[in-house]
């Protein structure tokens, strides 16, 4: 249990990096390339720095997932399907149950 919800945020965000090869086109430079990959992975950076912050503190993950979760729902409930936001919104949620559940385990000794 302590490793998961770690592992989990991890394959999250690379699952989001896939959304950034869109940037490869025919016709765009290096530059615009470089630029468009910055762009897209912000929200994969921001994951990892949770990690990275969250290691020693389960409470942040889950906080910090939650947080992403409902900030992305606010952005994409008026722009998008469901079946376009729950995949990206539902992961987040389910990775902050998991942090939860650890942070509580570890509080008890376990």
């Amino acid at each position: 249990m302590l490793w998961l919800p770690r592992i989990l945020l991890i394959l999250f965000a690379l699952f989001l990096t896939v959304f950034s090869l869109d940037v490869f086109r025919e016709g765009l430079g290096a530059g615009d390339i470089a630029v468009g990959l910055a762009i897209h992975n912000i929200p994969t950076f921001l994951l990892l720095i949770l990690v990275a912050a969250a290691w020693r503190r389960e409470w942040l993950g889950a906080l910090g997932c939650i947080v992403f979760a409902v900030l992305y729902l606010a952005w994409a409930v008026t722009r998008l399907a469901p079946v376009s936001y729950l995949p990206i919104a539902l992961p987040l949620f389910l990775i902050a149950a998991v942090y939860a559940v650890s942070w509580r385990r570890r509080r008890a000794g376990r």
